[in-house]
């Protein structure tokens, strides 16, 4: 039996393969690709069987493309999440001390959420941006003066050092990946559901609608449907429809899956009062929690 295929934003290193290996596991055929869309089309054409790319961090915001991407793209649903605890660390040649370090480099959020340490500890240093922390690490490995903010799988791919670690300005720094897979025509997800009594603690439903008439309180009205039910909204977010000013689509998580009677008919009624309406996914949620002892164990200087 040959190994499934999956994909994910690449390169290797980076915490979106981490990510990615954390929901499949090993054994699999993994690939990287260069940017989200071309993970999408993969997915869409079917030459990897699912893929994972980043959704939004909880410091920098949403990753707009991905959420783009998921209400362009009729057949792409979400059916699964992870979310990982972002650890950046100072990475560079074996024995550099970082009095002797003459540039930083890594990929602009990366620079962003270490700002501090590199105020406090680098200021002589110069800052360059890359596409990457992997390109980062390969300029690295050429020169003993140059230092790189990335994770520790980057400093183990590419044989650096760890000079300093847990490097990044605020700890509560986590990304919600998603992994998307085609669509089989109907509304079907391998979580089934079997009446399960209390189903958000265990899934999150997401949609993308927009109001069918633009008039005062729409908003208020759509959400009240949910409200009025006792269901928790854990994200909702508006972007442009790109087709006339002022016009949003609003995306939005919940908790429950789309079977239970509670969720099923908020749905209806949010349809019912919906231009555009797509449920992008139901799935099994991911505890925030999960690796936030890994986070705790961390120093914030190696001796």
């Amino acid at each position: 039996m040959c190994p499934a295929r999956y994909g994910y934003l690449g390169p290797g290193g980076t915490f979106c393969e981490k990510a990615a290996l954390k929901y499949f596991g090993g054994g699999h055929e993994m690939i990287s690709f260069r940017t989200i869309k071309e993970v999408v089309r993969n997915v869409k054409e079917g030459s990897i069987e699912k893929g994972v790319i980043p959704l939004e961090n909880s410091l920098e915001g949403s990753v707009n493309l991905s959420l783009d991407l998921l209400v362009k793209e009729s057949n792409i649903i979400i059916t699964g999440e992870v979310i990982i605890p972002i650890n950046h660390n100072l990475i560079g040649q074996k024995g550099l001390e970082v009095g002797n370090i003459k540039k930083v480099l890594s990929h602009p959020q990366a620079i962003a959420q270490t700002a501090d340490f590199i105020e406090e500890n680098l200021p002589q240093a110069e800052i360059i941006y890359t596409e990457s922390t992997a390109a980062a690490a390969e300029c690295a490995l050429k020169n003993r003066e140059l230092a790189v903010i990335g994770s520790d799988q980057i400093a183990h791919l590419y044989g650096l050092s760890v000079i300093a670690e847990g490097i990044q300005d605020d700890d509560e720094n986590y990304t919600r990946f998603i992994i998307i897979s085609r669509s089989k025509g109907k509304f079907f997800y391998s979580t089934g559901y079997n009446n399960y009594q209390d189903t958000k603690k265990m899934y999150k439903t997401s949609i993308v609608c927009t109001p069918e008439v633009n008039k005062p309180g729409v908003l208020y009205e759509m959400l009240g449907e949910f409200a009025a039910r006792k269901i928790n909204l854990t994200r909702i977010e508006s972007r442009p429809t790109r087709k006339k000013l002022g016009e949003y689509l609003f995306y939005i998580d919940l908790e429950g899956h789309y079977h239970d009677p509670l969720v099923a008919g908020a749905l209806k009624e949010v349809r019912n009062m919906s231009g555009l309406f797509k449920i992008l996914g139901c799935y099994f949620k991911d505890n925030i929690k999960e690796g936030s002892s890994e986070k705790d164990a961390k120093c914030k200087k190696r001796a």
